[in-house]
Order: C-alpha cells, then sequence, then structure tokens
C-alpha cells in the first residue's frame, strides 16, 4: 500500500493555526513577562517589616531571634538555617574521577556507559551523605 501519496483534501498551514489566531511566528505571548515579585510574596515582605509593639523589633527580627533561641537550645535544624542565612551555604566539591581514580574521558565514552558512571557516583554521594 502505497501511503506517499495523501487522499482528499490538504488544508494550507497558515500562521496561527486554523483560526488564524493562536500563536504568530517571532511574537512572544507573554510580551511583559512575569511580574517581578507575586502577590504573596509582597505580602509576607510587608507582614515581616512590620513592628511589634510589645518588643519594638520588627516580625523579621521576631523570628530570627526566635530561631536563634532554639538553636541555642540545641536544635541542628534551627542552627543550620541560621548559619546558611548568615555565612551562606558551604560549597560542595563533586568528583568527576574515573573508575582508576584519573581523568574521566567523557568523548570516549558511550550514551550508556556515561549513565552508568553517573549512577554509581549519584549512589556513592548518597551514600556519603547518610553517614
Amino acid at each position: 500500500m502505497d501511503t506517499s501519496k495523501t487522499t482528499g483534501k490538504q488544508r494550507e498551514k497558515r500562521a496561527g493555526g486554523v483560526t488564524g489566531k493562536g500563536f504568530q511566528p517571532g511574537v512572544s505571548g507573554n510580551p511583559s513577562g512575569r511580574p517581578r515579585t507575586a502577590k504573596f510574596s509582597e505580602a509576607a515582605r510587608q507582614l515581616l517589616a512590620e513592628i511589634d509593639a510589645r518588643t519594638r523589633e520588627t516580625n523579621a527580627e521576631c523570628l530570627v531571634r526566635h530561631c536563634f533561641k532554639k538553636a541555642m537550645h540545641g536544635s541542628p535544624r534551627h542552627l543550620e538555617m541560621l548559619l546558611a542565612y548568615v555565612e551562606g551555604r558551604p560549597k560542595q566539591g563533586v568528583e568527576l574521577s574515573g573508575p582508576d581514580g584519573g581523568a574521566m574521558k567523557f568523548e570516549n565514552m558511550s550514551d550508556a556507559e556515561l549513565d552508568t558512571r553517573l549512577k554509581d557516583l549519584l549512589e556513592k554521594y548518597q551514600q556519603e551523605e547518610r553517614r
């Protein structure tokens, strides 16, 4: 059966699809882009900037003080969060060495070999993270 010839009427391709009102080539569907701040983020900023009448601190300062107290009482999660905001998170080293300890030769590896090696490295990283 020869399927190279079409039967029936063929529609001509036109910009914007069948109706002509769809996406036009070279024209952005969102010309002004995503808004810089979302409503939720703006509301959170305003709430955190408000001053507590009792303590005369901003709500953000009250939250930081709360995290500090929890960290001082031994909460590793609160300590980690405070240090991450104050000092920044430490850089993580990534090992990219071959099975023999030398440099990896990516250009000589097939896709299957790359997938296997990446899977091995990911498992090794996850085991070290659990310790």
